[in-house]
């Protein structure tokens, strides 16, 4: 039951010996430019024996909880895990059997008994992963990215990290240690596959996927909720902090898309972050206004249900905002194109999100069933264009809204102005609501009906 494989239950002493290697050679080369004896060489690595220790438990609890919660959502996610073993198979990457990964025939057994995936193949399926994601990370551009310097500094205790940071910047190893922290970094956040299946789905390069993950860590501030998370082992049930921490999953991939689609490869993560970091702070504080009753009711019923399992009551209204802190993104690029605040945005924006379900076809495109490659391409395709139309819509109905005109007001003219585009509209989504058998072709049907709606009067350059 709870045996993963022998390599991941035994990679603590593997990982002690890396960070050994690693700070020998570092002390090893400032001991050779006499700016260090061996006396002090030694006493150095005496003293730094808990912080190293420390090191390597945290490594292993993070890639535990990985393989953990890929075990959480296994029977979900089968399809997704036979199609990445099939890609590694066809790229000559991974050997089925040799690994002792189910067969397709076996696959198609345990999705009928509702099965997935057993803790020592998501084991090896992690291992390959990280491998995999290494190697891309070696042959980019990632490792000179002055940004990452704090990547390799993190492989070190802080001690050698504050007191040699220029000898540390010309490890010899440099580039392999930030190409191993950073494929950890990914992979134990984001789980198997999540670089790859962005790769499939947008055909950005893996550098500039990594940047944009990165850039979205920073911004949301995943790292520390995260660690509020994690302090809540044996204080609440497992599966309730794994449903959390795929809740901020879900939140970190949607807006790594959200960043590959607006903005270019030539991403550069600090200038980004401090472009949006204090629009994205204050946001934060303020979205729960922008909201309409019933979602200020959806996050209260989430809170509340955090609160009924033991999440103390900051952390549980912590996450609540996080259920509508993507939309911050689109909030702010709307405000940053256009002469319009971001708090009349915000609330244009979640006021169309209600009155014309657009929250209820968000989700059940992505709840829709994928059942092979192509169907994972269209939902990711009409995500984003639901996504970009909301945001067309926005600025549009603010367009069209006069001086003191309320929000509702604003949006009651302009759909009244539009009354035959809106039935139309209207009219496709009720059909929607009432098919049991819904596809993504009747959704793209219907997000062309948006789209028109979208445009309806005059054409907007954003």
């Amino acid at each position: 039951g709870r045996v993963n494989t022998d390599f991941v239950d035994n990679s603590a002493g593997v990982d002690c010996s890396d960070h050994e290697v690693n700070i020998k050679i570092l002390l090893n080369s400032i001991v050779a430019n006499g700016d260090l004896t061996i006396k002090q060489r030694n006493k150095i690595l005496s003293e730094m024996t808990e912080e190293v220790a420390s090191l390597v438990l945290m490594n292993n609890y993070l890639q535990t909880e990985t393989i953990s919660l890929e075990e959480h959502s296994a029977a979900e996610t089968i399809d997704l895990y036979q199609r990445y073993v099939v890609s590694l198979e066809k790229k000559g990457k991974i050997n089925r059997e040799l690994e002792g990964l189910p067969t397709d025939e076996i696959i198609v057994e345990r999705k009928g008994m509702g099965k997935g995936f057993t803790r020592p193949e998501i084991a090896v399926l992690v291992s390959y992963d990280k491998t995999l994601l290494k190697e891309d990370i070696l042959n980019s551009d990632l490792p000179e990215d002055p940004y990452f310097i704090r990547m390799l500094e993190s492989a070190f205790p802080k001690v050698l990290a504050k007191k040699y940071a220029k000898e540390m910047s010309a490890h010899s190893l440099r580039r392999e240690i930030i190409a191993t922290q950073l494929s950890n970094c990914v992979t134990n956040a984001m789980g198997v596959n999540f670089v790859s299946r962005l790769h499939v789905e947008t055909g950005d390069t893996t550098a500039f996927i990594v940047r944009a993950y990165i850039a979205v860590q920073e911004l949301f501030g995943l790292r520390p909720i995260w660690e509020k998370v994690r302090k809540l082992d044996c204080k609440i049930h497992s599966k309730v902090q794994f449903n959390m921490i795929l809740q901020l999953y879900f939140l970190a991939r949607r807006a790594t898309r959200w960043f590959l689609r607006n903005h270019s490869s030539a991403f550069d993560i600090a200038a980004v972050v401090k472009l949006f970091k204090e629009p994205f702070d204050e946001l934060k504080n303020t979205i729960p206004k922008m909201l309409t009753a019933e979602q200020r009711k959806l996050a209260h019923n989430k809170k509340q249900e955090y609160i009924d399992a033991g999440v103390p009551v900051s952390l549980a209204d912590e996450m609540s905002r996080y259920l509508f802190l993507f939309n911050a993104l689109d909030i702010m690029e709307a405000g940053r194109a256009t002469k319009f605040s971001n708090l009349d945005v915000g609330q244009m924006y979640f006021l169309l999100n209600a009155r014309l379900d657009l929250s209820w076809l968000r989700e059940q495109i992505i709840t829709h069933k994928i059942e092979s490659q192509w169907d994972e391409l269209a939902r990711s395709v009409l995500l984003d264009d639901l996504d970009y139309q909301q945001h067309i819509l926005t600025l549009n109905v603010l367009e069209h809204r006069e001086d003191s005109q309320s929000l509702e007001d604003a949006f009651a003219n302009w759909k009244n102005n539009h009354l035959d585009t809106y039935n139309r509209w209207s009219s496709f989504l009720t059909d929607v609501l009432a098919n049991q058998n819904t596809g993504f072709i009747m959704y793209s049907v219907v997000l062309k009906e948006l789209h028109d709606l979208a445009r309806s009067g005059r054409e907007l350059k954003v």
